[in-house]
């Protein structure tokens, strides 16, 4: 599963403000007891430390004990759309696990069971709305295979539909639009299974470490596309309108990659190898499928040959559904992905959906091949799927731009750790979904990167191997990771394992250099400074230091840490200019340098790798007072051959000088990088008007549909009534970033006649990209007369309050009245008589607006408004 970051993502898209300066676009946005044969001796503790002991057990998560084993499942289902019901019949073949079995438990909730039978005998049951207790007709051991039927009324709405952040509804089956009742949305079925939904929808043992083979016949109206895990292997028509699709998958996988999906689709179909693939879009998106799911044959090329072991499922199907509740999803054989990937080609220009791609298709193997045996080992999924984005970027576009990724996921796991720290492998979560974190997916994918350079990258790639023919179509955890290493390298990996799987947070290094330049000594000192109750412990890791001499040289050094204070000399009868402390930038750490500018002069200089050459000129364009060495440094940086170190220049270089506003210019008009195209303009639209008017054609005529904007709304700072004339002439855009930026505009404006435009644009767009869209049609609201504003805020409200459709846009209803009425309460001239009625308005219909207890995020968000 793809998890997003919805606290950050949410607020980053309500943004009202037509301000053209941005962040540069690119993502730089861890009692002894001695053991005497049958003896245990061990200190004596003193009463005091009697008394600081815990008194119960830490929380443990253990793997769900198995009584029985399910080895087939096959169901029978149809739908009751006006009800938003799922009525099934579900035939389970299953055996006892180890142990004779008698009496076992299901997973089933929300259900009506009607009937439960073993070989047309009807079997006692209980029931309590979410497990299934049955009782079969006589004891059965391990050997005795059995087949259950259950006959049965699936009512996803009957019990709480939970949700965390990262999978924000628990429903497990999805009815959209089921009365075709919005003309701007599609009727759909889909499922969502993760962590363990499904059994909202079948009756089944609902847990990672189970795993059985399946078929679904689905009957539905014939005028839907279905789709489902394997192959369609019948499709019958069934004379009344309806079709019945029966669908086989004949590798076992667990439970909670199940999916069904239903809806009026246009499918694009395509090949890898002998492999059939399969593109669901939305009809309007027939002429963008290819494109939407790029590269899909190359990434399974790709995966199959760096891994050794190819892709080992029958098909694979990729699929868009509206209003989906969290990033997409890795079902077996038929992804699920939500709206934001469904665009069209402008859009795709400079965001292609290379990283979701890769990362559900990795899944593959790591997640739906080989499976975490519990919730608590959810990295081996997670992690390697995170990865699988770097190797597949690195792979497809080089070495920088898989480095450019890894800095984002650095960052995200850091910035993470400052409110929640614990073991990569967390036995102790409160709840499963609170695995989808930033340790799960950011660490688990650093650490991989970690031990591919501890190792060397034959050993890694045939570890990876190993791993996957060893446990191929079995639950695994850490140690089974663990010793495919071992067994291939021939060492001991437990320390490795130990400390970044099974030990909480990382290093916080502090580094010091000294030169002596009469000894021609070089002392560098290590100090780890990582404390507390959650971090008590030292880390070891190996580490390469790169160090250059007075003329450049480079030497490079291998060293171990193992201590929390460790020194290291070296001598350097060349003379000493820089050192380069684990140069790619390896290990997962916090760090503090102490580093002379004229270090960092030498060491940008002298092309270290990205990582560390990014942060080194970023060191000097952080400076207050730049020398004229730094200046001429970040002009320098115009020319390079990397495009965020241009983008750097760009925002840190003095553009005073006519020769720095010369160069920025021509990046703004030729270079081949979108992102320093935008950047510059940026620049342009602050320093030089005439420039950016003279140019708007040009930059208007080429790059992605998000740089139109972008000029768009430079162009309306600048001068707003050239802004308003071109805003006029991308009215009938369907792009999302363009509307966002004309309503901005017209709020602005209060161009209270566009209103209807706005109205009809938030129609065809998704819920998260409509957030920032609501927000200026709100704004704009505010300044209608009465009869205008009361229909609006209506609609709003009744979209804030609808739980039954997207949290996020709920969230973007409510925090377009939560905006208006920060906005008119806190401005700095005080609220005027005339707005005190709209204000009451909004305070009452706020009021009104409830929220799951599970929208915490929202909740949070809500809160920065300051409303009382």
């Amino acid at each position: 599963m793809k998890k997003i970051q919805i606290i950050p993502l949410i607020l980053s898209l309500f943004l009202f403000s037509c301000a053209t300066r941005k962040a540069a676009q690119m993502p730089i946005t861890i009692d002894q007891v001695v053991n005497l044969d049958t003896i245990n001796v061990t200190p004596e503790k003193s009463k005091d430390q009697v008394a600081d002991l815990p008194n119960e057990l830490p929380n443990y998560n253990p793997s769900y004990k198995k009584e029985i084993d399910l080895i087939h499942t096959k169901l029978d289902i149809r739908f009751d759309w006006a009800k938003e019901e799922l009525i099934g019949s579900a035939e389970l073949t299953c055996k006892a696990y180890f142990y004779p079995v008698k009496r076992f438990r299901l997973d089933a909730k929300g259900f009506i069971i009607r009937s439960v039978s073993l070989a047309g005998k009807a079997l006692n049951y209980d029931y309590d709305n979410e497990n299934l207790y049955i009782n079969l007709d006589k004891t059965y051991d391990a050997k005795e295979k059995f087949t259950l039927q259950i006959d049965y009324i699936a009512r996803p709405n009957e019990i709480p539909a939970g949700g965390s952040e990262a999978i924000t509804s628990e429903k497990g089956l999805f009815f959209i639009d089921p009365q075709g009742t919005d003309p701007d949305k599609p009727t759909q079925i889909w499922t969502q299974g993760e962590t363990q939904s499904n059994s909202r929808w079948f009756p089944t043992i609902d847990r990672p470490n189970e795993r059985c083979t399946e078929e679904i016949l689905l009957t539905v109206e014939n005028k839907y596309k279905t789709l489902s895990n394997g192959i369609m292997v019948s499709s019958k028509d069934n004379m009344d309108g309806t079709r019945t699709d029966h669908w086989m998958l004949d590798k076992p996988h667990a439970p909670y990659l199940f999916m069904i999906a239903v809806g009026e689709y246009s499918i694009t179909y395509d090949k890898w190898r002998d492999i059939p693939l399969a593109y669901y879009v939305e009809p309007e998106y027939a002429a963008d499928a290819k494109l939407i799911f790029n590269n899909t044959p190359e990434i399974l090329e790709f995966f199959s040959t760096r891994l050794g072991v190819k892709y080992q499922w029958p098909s694979l199907s990729q699929i868009i559904v509206r209003d989906y509740v969290s990033g997409a999803m890795e079902n077996t054989t038929a992804i699920v992905y939500g709206e934001p990937q469904q665009r069209h080609a402008d859009e795709l220009k400079e965001e292609p959906n290379d990283d979701i791609l890769a990362h559900e298709i990795f899944h593959h193997w790591f997640g739906d091949y080989v499976t975490c045996e519990s919730w608590a080992n959810l990295p081996l999924n997670e992690g390697f799927a995170n990865y699988a984005e770097y190797l597949w970027s690195e792979h497809k576009y080089g070495y920088n731009e898989a480095e450019i990724h890894r800095i984002s996921e650095m960052e995200g796991y850091l910035a993470s750790t400052a409110y929640n720290v614990h073991p990569l492998i967390n036995y102790a979560y409160n709840h499963e979904t609170e695995m989808f974190d930033a340790h799960s997916y950011n660490k688990g994918g650093l650490v991989l990167h970690m031990l591919r350079k501890t190792v060397g990258d034959d050993a890694f790639f045939t570890s990876l191997q190993r791993y996957l023919e060893k446990n191929a179509l079995t639950p695994v955890e850490a140690d089974n990771l663990r010793q495919a290493f071992e067994e291939v390298t021939g060492q001991d990996m437990k320390w490795f394992f130990d400390e970044w799987y099974f030990a909480a947070g990382h290093p916080k290094l502090k580094i010091k250099k000294e030169y002596d330049d009469t000894s021609k000594i070089l002392a560098i000192t290590i100090e780890q400074e990582q404390t507390g109750e959650k971090i008590p412990h030292i880390f070891q890791f190996p580490l390469t230091i790169d160090i250059y001499d007075a003329s450049g040289k480079l030497t490079k050094y291998d060293r171990w840490v193992n201590e929390r204070i460790q020194n290291f000399e070296f001598t350097m009868p060349g003379g000493f200019i820089a050192a380069n402390i684990d140069p790619e930038r390896i290990l997962v750490c916090e760090r503090k340098e102490e580093m002379t500018v004229e270090e960092s002069t030498a060491l940008y200089k002298l092309n270290p790798p990205i990582y560390s050459r990014l942060g080194t000129i970023k060191s000097l364009a952080d400076k207050k007072d730049k020398s004229n060495s730094i200046k001429e440094i970040l002009k320098a940086a115009l020319w390079d051959s990397d495009k965020y170190i241009r983008i750097i220049g760009i925002t840190s270089s003095d553009t005073s000088n006519p020769a720095v506003m010369t160069r920025i210019k021509e990046l703004s008009l030729k270079d081949s990088s979108e992102y320093v195209r935008k950047e510059a303009i940026a620049i342009i639209s602050e320093r030089d008007e005439n420039f950016l008017l003279q140019h708007t054609s040009e930059y208007l005529s080429t790059g992605s549909s998000e740089q139109k904007a972008m000029v768009l709304s430079a162009i309306y700072q600048s001068n707003p009534e050239k802004g308003l004339e071109y805003a006029s002439k991308f009215e009938n855009s369907s792009d999302v970033k363009i509307v966002s930026i004309l309503a901005s505009i017209y709020s602005r404006e209060g161009k209270t006649e566009k209103l209807s435009w706005i109205e009809n644009k938030l129609k065809a767009f998704s819920s998260l990209e409509a957030i920032s869209i609501m927000g200026n049609y709100a704004l704009l609201l505010a300044k209608a007369d009465l009869p205008t504003q009361k229909s609006g805020f209506d609609s709003l409200e009744k979209t804030a309050t609808d739980m039954s459709i997207s949290k996020f846009k709920r969230f973007g209803a409510g925090a377009a009245i939560f905006q208006v009425l920060a906005i008119k309460t806190y401005s700095p001239k005080g609220v005027v008589d005339a707005d005190k009625p709209l204000l009451e308005d909004l305070k009452a219909r706020i009021s009104h607006i409830k929220l799951a207890e599970t929208d915490t995020d929202i909740k949070e968000a809500y809160s920065r408004f300051r409303l009382d």
